[in-house]
């Protein structure tokens, strides 16, 4: 049984279907989905034996994808097989185990957790004040932004190593820097986008929900 909020943004919320999507086989499974307005329950008969992703099928729209996954008996939220960071030993334990991991960059050894109403990043890869670590938040109710954030409709939140917001001093981290940065909550929140930008240039990016 699955429980939620399915919200069409800018739209009345109309009929709808919760569909699961087999991330290795692409096979959909059709959910029994009873819905009063926003508020649905969905109900598979044929639980995955993989992870699948959670689809929306609106009634004249493609089924839009959600980055929410179903994992045997467990939600979450990033595609694929996720190392855990190596945390044994330090501070960080606590973060690993009561955060919802958002973000897993293998590349770069970052990983982005959601724990109340803050973001935390740790950054193992080397990090120097050339790069900027991206935070940009998305939103449909631009009047809501700082004035000069209006036109764009989004908050540019980003910091680089040394900012106010590294937290790696304040206890041990082990291998990793620590970042956090508070979830506003003046708007509301459609993406958040992360990744890293050093010499004119993105070298990753992910966008991820909060709340």
């Amino acid at each position: 049984m699955l429980q939620g909020i399915c919200r069409a943004y800018g739209q009345d919320t109309s009929a709808y279907q919760i569909l699961l999507k087999g991330v290795s086989s692409g096979r959909i499974y059709k959910a029994e989905t009873l819905f009063d307005g926003d508020r649905f329950q969905a109900m598979v008969p044929v639980v995955p034996d993989e992870k699948a992703e959670v689809l929306v099928k609106f009634k004249i729209y493609s089924p839009w994808q959600t980055s929410v996954y179903i994992n045997k008996d467990r939600l979450e939220y990033v595609r694929g097989t996720v190392k855990e960071p190596e945390t044994v030993g330090t501070d960080l334990e606590w973060l690993v185990r009561a955060g919802i991991l958002k973000v897993y960059e293998p590349l770069y050894d970052v990983y982005v957790y959601q724990f109340d109403n803050k973001l935390y990043w740790l950054i193992g890869t080397p990090l120097d004040k050339k790069v900027a670590v991206l935070c940009h938040v998305y939103t449909n109710e631009p009047d809501k932004l700082p004035e000069k954030m209006k036109k764009r409709k989004l908050e540019i939140m980003n910091f680089r190593a040394g900012d106010k917001n590294e937290i790696t001093g304040t206890m041990c981290c082990g291998k990793y820097r620590l970042f956090e940065r508070a979830i506003p909550t003046r708007y509301n929140i459609t993406a958040v986008r992360t990744g890293f930008y050093a010499n004119k240039k993105i070298t990753w990016e992910r966008y991820f929900r909060v709340r």
